[in-house]
């Protein structure tokens, strides 16, 4: 599946580069067709564990398994990169985006107040942005504290 899915990561940005936003209906056909083999073969290789007569609660799965399972339940988010050329292959920019709640939250082992986090939240929301949009954050930040904060086109 590793294999499969940077292959096609390469196919999208040659693609891309070509100026293409998307597979056709039949390049997409083809991704979702070996994906669903590459997931049959999977199961065979991965077959859900058997119960155990006398123990109860769920069986345990082996961690193979339940990355086949999110490889199931999450098709869609998995393969979105092939249907939608502007939606990036990883989530490393979420997770980025998430970080410094986590960190703070962590460090301090909560926020003093409701708005102390929100107006954090807001502020690293409008960092962010200034960065993927390519502005210099301290004059962003400057323009923001001076009351002129940079307004983009939506």
């Amino acid at each position: 599946m590793k294999q499969f899915l940077l292959e096609h990561l390469q196919k999208v940005n040659s693609i891309k580069a070509d100026g293409a936003i998307c597979f056709t209906k039949g390049q997409l056909k083809y991704v979702h067709k070996k994906y669903d083999e590459l997931i049959n073969e999977g199961k065979q290789l991965y077959p859900p564990p058997e119960k155990i007569v006398g123990k109860g609660g769920p069986t345990k799965k082996s961690k193979p398994h339940n990355l086949l399972d999110r490889f199931v339940d999450f098709k869609s988010g998995v393969l979105a990169f092939v249907r939608d050329f502007s939606i990036s292959f990883g989530n490393n920019i979420a997770e980025q985006s998430i970080r410094m709640m986590k960190v703070k939250q962590k460090i301090s082992g909560c926020f003093r107040s409701e708005q102390g986090a929100k107006d954090l939240a807001d502020t690293r929301s409008y960092i962010a942005t200034m960065q993927k949009q390519e502005y210099s954050i301290f004059q962003a930040l400057e323009n923001a504290i001076s009351g002129n904060p940079i307004k983009l086109l939506a």
